[in-house]
């Protein structure tokens, strides 16, 4: 029985019909092309194209009840009915694939696998005809291989001009801006967007060691200096990075200051634009789908998909401090290449530490934060009013005081070049990238940490003790 493109109901089998089809008449009785000599492919053929993309797709459900809902249906005070779980092979090819009638006929027929044992034995064939199908869950292969390759490369192997690595991340990721034309992985934060301003957070082990944070915020509690920075999860030693939350809750969790130390924390603001990568969002590819079920390549995307709706958790999993240098180093990799390869701004990720909030990282190019411009001569004081005989009730303020007119122009007099120069910066500042960050002057706050509270998952310990049993054979 043969079939042409018009007749199948599925793009993938037209496709193949177009291609490797012989010129005959098609047998389908509602056939657009009755009596004309066109492309076809006898039903034998098209068998084989989709018996194994079915495996790929679905699997048989169990025919029988397990141990449990066996003894379940025993008692019968519980009143439990169990039923067989699924759609039968006919529903799945006609409803589920979209086959027509006369060709899911057809493949009733033919599809089901002809294992001689099982059918003597009173068995089910792998695909038989009267049994109940699902859809089969996306697994882990291709691309979590992928990552492990290149993880396993990063930490072990060579880091610096290891071109596998380059090749492994452009098969994971290089597409990805290209994919995503309605901006939903690769999202648009700053100013009348989603996120318009991130949250920072230092802790200090005393009050007097908070002082420098509250009296120059923007350098205390912005990012670090380049040079002299410590590596972290997503910076190299040395490369500074702007790391934020999207509300304080977060950025407290993220620090981990211990009980009994100060945090200060503060919001800046996104001054302009920036083009981050969501990598809760990467899941969200599905457009590379293809129509067809049956098509070969589905199942490599399915599987990419799979992978990417895990990789936000496994990037944002807590590391063993003592193996943190070597562990951060897929991670620091990956955000040089979104940075570099694929010229994003940053990342989105979640927290290691739960919540609802969402960790941020800014590139170099896109955190450098607006400074000050306070002239010479201005004067900072940092200082704290008790309200109340309430330990508790205090109030900390920082006084920011420029100089009088009558100083400026005192000042003025003592300098030939008659320049104003930022506090706190050299007279020629090298920094040429574009601001991306301004601090919010009223929303700097000092939280002290009195307790902590902790969420575990408890699994109890069977603790025996006895006398050793003498080991018998098996009675039969």
């Amino acid at each position: 029985m043969n079939f042409c493109e018009d007749c199948v109901g599925d793009e993938y089998l037209a496709d193949c019909i177009r291609m490797n089809g012989e010129d005959d008449a098609c047998d389908s009785p509602n056939c657009p092309n009755p009596d004309k000599t066109v492309p076809t492919l006898n039903i034998d053929t098209l068998t084989e194209v989709i018996r194994p993309r079915f495996h790929e797709h679905f699997e048989k459900t169990r025919s029988e009840p397990n141990g449990l809902e066996y003894m379940m249906l025993k008692d019968k005070e519980l009143g439990y009915d169990w039923y067989r779980e699924g759609e039968p092979l006919e529903n799945i090819l006609g409803d589920y694939l979209g086959l027509p009638e006369p060709f899911v006929d057809a493949l009733l027929k033919t599809l089901p696998d002809n294992d001689y044992d099982s059918a003597i034995g009173g068995y089910e064939t792998e695909l038989d005809s009267e049994g109940m199908f699902e859809d089969v869950l996306p697994r882990l292969g291709v691309y979590n291989g992928l990552w492990r390759e290149f993880c396993d490369i990063a930490t072990r192997q060579a880091r610096h001009f290891n071109s596998r690595v380059r090749t492994l991340l452009d098969e994971i990721f290089g597409d990805i801006v290209d994919r995503d034309p309605d901006g939903q992985i690769v999202v648009t934060i700053g100013p009348d967007n989603g996120v318009a301003s991130l949250y920072r957070a230092r802790d200090f082990s005393c009050t007097e060691k908070a002082e420098k944070a509250f009296l120059n915020p923007t350098q205390e509690l912005g990012p670090p200096p380049p040079g002299g920075v410590s590596f972290g999860r997503m910076n190299a030693v040395g490369v500074s990075m702007f790391y934020g939350a999207t509300d304080t809750d977060t950025t407290l969790a993220e620090i981990r200051p211990p009980v009994g130390y100060f945090v200060a924390s503060a919001k800046f603001d996104i001054t302009r634009p920036l083009r981050v990568l969501d990598l809760g969002a990467l899941g969200k590819i599905v457009d590379m789908l293809s129509k067809s079920q049956l098509d070969p390549e589905n199942a490599r995307h399915l599987d990419r998909q799979a992978f990417f709706l895990t990789l936000d958790a496994e990037l944002a999993r807590p590391v063993d401090p003592e193996k943190s240098a070597n562990a951060y180093l897929p991670t620091q990799i990956l955000s040089d290449y979104v940075a570099n390869c694929l010229g994003l701004d940053g990342m989105i990720y979640k927290s290691a530490q739960g919540g609802t909030g969402r960790n941020v990282v800014l590139f170099p190019c896109a955190c450098r934060v607006e400074q000050p411009n306070y002239p010479e001569g201005t004067s900072r004081k940092f200082g704290i009013s008790q309200l109340s005989e309430d330990f508790d009730d205090i109030e900390l303020y920082a006084d920011i005081e420029t100089p009088t007119d009558a100083e400026l122009q005192e000042l003025q007099k003592k300098q030939s070049d008659w320049e104003y120069h930022a506090f706190g910066e050299s007279e020629v500042d090298s920094d040429t990238r574009e601001v991306s960050l301004s601090f919010d002057d009223d929303s700097l706050q000092y939280h002290r940490v009195t307790s902590v509270q902790v969420y575990v998952e408890t699994q109890p310990v069977r603790y025996n003790v006895g006398q050793r049993r003498e080991d018998k054979d098996f009675p039969f």
